[in-house]
C-alpha cells in the first residue's frame, strides 16, 4: 500500500511541478507560452521515477507512518528538500539547470507537493480500510 500511494504521490508531485514550470513560462518569460513540452514532461518524469525509486519509495517504507516526518508540515518540508537534493545529485551537478531558479523551485514544488500528497492519500487510505476512525 505504501509503495502505490507513494508511486501516486509522485505522479502527482510531477503534474503539480508542470503546472509550475507552465505556469511560470507563461507569465515570466519573453515567450508567454510553455516551451519544450515534449521534453520537460518526458525528462522531468524520468527523473522524478528515478527519484522516487531510490529516495521516496525506500523512506516511506523504512519510516514509521506516525513520524512527524510522514505527517503535516513535515512531509511537506522533507518532500520539498528531499526533491531539492533528488534534483541537485540526478541532474543539477552535470548541467547548468542547478544555476537556474526556476528549476530548483521546481524541484522544491514536486518534492513538497509529493509529501502533501502522501499524508492525503495515506489519511484516505486508512479511511476507506476504517471509515470509523
Amino acid at each position: 500500500m505504501k509503495a502505490l500511494l507513494s508511486a501516486l504521490s509522485a505522479v502527482l508531485g510531477w503534474a503539480a511541478g508542470f503546472l509550475y514550470y507552465a505556469t511560470y513560462m507563461t507569465f515570466f518569460t519573453p515567450w508567454g507560452r510553455p516551451t519544450d513540452v515534449q521534453a520537460m514532461l518526458f525528462w522531468s518524469g524520468v527523473f522524478v521515477s528515478i527519484a522516487w525509486l531510490l529516495a521516496v519509495l525506500p523512506f516511506v517504507l523504512l519510516v514509521d507512518e506516525t513520524s512527524k516526518f510522514l505527517q503535516l508540515p513535515g512531509a511537506v518540508i522533507v518532500g520539498a528538500i528531499g526533491g531539492l537534493v533528488s534534483f541537485l545529485l540526478l541532474v543539477g551537478w552535470w548541467t547548468g539547470f542547478w544555476t537556474d531558479g526556476l528549476y530548483l523551485v521546481y524541484a522544491l514544488v514536486v518534492g513538497a507537493t509529493t509529501g502533501a500528497a502522501y499524508v492525503a492519500l495515506m489519511r484516505l487510505a486508512r479511511r476507506a480500510v476504517n471509515p470509523a476512525a
